[in-house]
């Protein structure tokens, strides 16, 4: 996955929840990585393990500074539970190769 934000939050049940934004390489799903862990930034290859559900989130937006509720929308936010988090180089090739390791 691709990290598409800096460290960040989103709203579930009036609490709130830090992680990234990122998305598949594959085929461009967003996903919310809900973890505490803050040693990425924007633009990293990371591979992750946990549970994945989708909830109706009220979304920060960095670029706007603004809380978007997605049930007003009726998007559901893909949420992943982070259990493990591993940064990785992309290669040339695509095939991701280890770089660190938080657990």
């Amino acid at each position: 996955m691709l990290l598409t934000s800096d460290h960040t939050e989103i709203v579930l049940f009036s609490a709130k929840v830090p992680g990234y934004w990122a998305k598949q390489l594959s085929d461009e799903q967003e996903f919310f990585l809900s973890t505490q862990v803050h040693s990425y930034k924007k633009g990293d290859h990371v591979k992750v393990e946990g549970p994945f559900g989708n909830a109706f989130a009220s979304v920060y937006r960095d670029e706007t500074g603004v809380y978007l509720s997605a049930y007003r929308q009726g998007i559901p936010t893909a949420i992943i539970v982070v259990w493990k988090m591993a940064e990785y180089k992309v290669q040339k090739d695509a095939q991701p190769t280890s770089k660190k390791d938080n657990r």
